[in-house]
């Protein structure tokens, strides 16, 4: 079973979290959740109660909607740390250095503008492009011990971590692609800090973290006007920068507080510009203040640039309302990044570094003592050490081989197992719920039935186009075709995303059997540094006849004596078992779920 992604969004005061389902023609939100954190948990990006924060995530997960989150092993979580935890730099290296020296070359510039120790830091970079002689990088680096405390928890948790990455990053990946198409400047105002961020067509260019927010315009209401802050907030919200709400104190003070952060915003635009020789053509404001009433206009005119409120790469009609709103743009943009090689993935790299240690502990010395009373030094390996570890894994390993195998057996001895208030029925693999059954049923699918079982479905070839492109960031020619190649094995369905893929009385089983490259392009003598490269593909993938399998089911239906198919309404699934590239053959569970008519 694939796992689906969830987004999470960690601020200071909530946790957002989205779980993005990947269908052929896009994006689905399967399920949404908004929990409040009180202070003191959380504080820029640094979780400063773990236990209270579990808590709060077990909440999250628990009362998310239409469905909860329940099981750990279904999903992988993608996260975000702040701007504020994260270093970034534009590097300019010369064109004649050699690819394999990039990333130390670029890592000495940058020890000499980040101020902190880079044994603190995990870090990252892209190559952007070429400036005139030379090119530019994007490095960019992230406190460790933050991204340490972030896997601490989730690992604890039993959650599989796909990716962590900056904040700017994430928000930018939730909104429509169109906003893409121009130099933005993107405005993250929150409740306690702004996140100002550009981008153009090549991603994130620069960022700044600016300590003027939300919670400053509720401390001058609150102060100025005598009132509680909870009165401030409702005050903000409600009547905002609206001149047509005839409040005139409130829009003063208002604008009074966002005075310091526009003007700060000009220096940065100016310092933009003029380095870049670029210049902003739109500034797209999210976080919870991009809802109070008027603020889009008020930065559009004081900055002198076209303000708008973002919006969702998913179109808002299929969107449920609360996540509608750009307090979820973050964790959408988690959860999408999730389905794709995030540019930049500091769990990558900070995995790849503990991997890195454990296998360079030194040798440990360990005494003992002869017959003699002498004592002996000897050196034991810490490979050798870890071999018990070995054996738990192995065990939990064919445990686990062992449930799935008999799993239909061991639910007949646990009532309302994988099923909420069910009951178990006398008839094997039934499950009872009123006037609702549910079992499964695994078939075999190939497009000949060698092994000559019952429950086989003859299955035909479907032949789908596509090309693949990757941008080469940072590696040379071998390690991007070898990307390419890695990508060919895990092609699904999901990830072309074409209308092709549409047939109608045919599923399509999501994984291709086979990738024949037709081209690759430009050849390895005309690659340089940083080059796009473009592969056109063709995969083949399986399609099994509905009507067949329908059919099959009937008699499978029939056998377990609860009357004909056409008493009941039948709802069927699929999934992906096993699969045997070599044989190009699949062993599918069929989950059929059946309401009385």
């Amino acid at each position: 079973m694939a796992k689906n992604i969830i987004g999470i969004d960690i601020a200071d005061f909530s946790i957002e979290a989205v779980v993005l389902d990947k269908e052929r023609k896009g994006y689905k939100v399967e399920a949404y959740s908004r929990v409040n954190l009180v202070p003191d948990i959380v504080e820029d990006g640094r979780i400063l109660d773990k236990e209270k924060f579990k808590v709060a995530l077990k909440q999250l997960f628990s009362s998310a909607q239409p469905k909860p989150i329940s099981k750990a092993e279904d999903y992988k979580v993608f996260l975000s740390i702040p701007e504020s935890k994260v270093f970034s730099k534009i590097l300019t290296i010369p064109k004649s250095v050699k690819d394999k020296d990039i990333k130390e070359v670029a890592k000495r510039r940058a020890e000499e503008m980040i101020p902190e120790a880079f044994d603190n830091l995990v870090t990252d970079m892209r190559i952007l492009g070429d400036k005139g002689e030379n090119k530019e990088i994007f490095f960019t680096a992230a406190e460790k011990d933050v991204i340490a405390s972030f896997v601490d928890v989730f690992d604890s948790m039993n959650f599989e971590i796909e990716g962590i990455t900056s904040e700017a990053i994430s928000s930018f990946a939730g909104l429509s692609d169109s906003l893409e198409k121009k130099v933005t400047l993107l405005l993250d105002i929150g409740s306690r800090t702004t996140i100002a961020s550009v981008f153009d067509h090549s991603g994130i260019r620069d960022s700044i973290n600016i300590n003027i927010a939300g919670n400053d315009i509720d401390d001058a209401l609150a102060q100025k006007m005598d009132i509680p802050r909870s009165v401030a907030n409702e005050r903000k919200q409600s009547v905002g920068l609206d001149a047509s709400a005839n409040d005139g104190e409130i829009m003063l003070i208002i604008q009074g507080q966002l005075q310091p952060l526009a003007d700060e915003l000009k220096n940065f635009i100016n310092y933009f510009q003029t380095t870049y020789n670029k210049k902003i053509e739109q500034i797209v404001l999210i976080g919870g203040l991009a809802q109070m009433k008027g603020i889009d206009k008020y930065f559009g005119d004081n900055l002198s640039i076209p303000a708008i409120v973002g919006y969702s790469f998913i179109d808002a009609s299929f969107l449920p309302k609360p996540v509608a709103n750009t307090k979820f743009v973050n964790a959408l943009g988690l959860a999408k990044l999730g389905y794709s090689k995030s540019v930049i993935n500091f769990y990558q790299k900070f995995s790849r570094e503990k991997k890195e240690e454990v296998s360079k502990e030194p040798i440990v010395p360990v005494k003992t003592v002869n017959e003699d009373g002498e004592e002996i030094v000897e050196e034991e390996k810490k490979k050798l050490k870890i071999k018990p570890l070995y054996i738990i894994i192995l065990a939990i390993l064919l445990l686990a081989g062992a449930g799935f195998m008999f799993r239909d057996k061991i639910s007949s001895f646990i009532p309302g197992l994988g099923q909420k208030d069910a009951v178990i029925d006398d008839q094997e693999d039934i499950v009872v719920v009123l006037d609702n059954y549910s079992f499964d049923k695994e078939i075999f699918v190939a497009t000949t039935n060698e092994t000559g079982v019952d429950n086989f479905i003859s299955a035909k070839e479907h032949k789908v186009s596509d090309v693949i492109t990757s941008r080469g960031v940072e590696y040379g020619y071998q390690e991007i075709t070898k990307d390419i190649y890695d990508l060919l094995d895990t092609r699904t369905l999901g990830s072309l995303d074409l209308e092709s893929t549409q047939e109608e009385g045919f599923y399509i089983l999501p994984k291709a059997v086979l990738a024949d490259i037709k081209k690759i392009s430009p050849s390895e003598d005309e690659y340089n540094l940083g080059d796009p490269l473009t592969i056109d593909a063709e995969f083949t993938f399986f399609k099994i006849n509905e009507q067949e399998v329908d059919e099959y089911l009937s008699g499978v239906i029939s056998a377990q004596n609860i009357g004909p198919l056409s008493d009941w309404e039948l709802t069927k699934g699929y999934e992906v078992i096993k699969y045997d590239v070599d044989n190009k053959t699949y062993n599918i569970m069929v989950n059929m779920d059946l309401k009385r008519l």
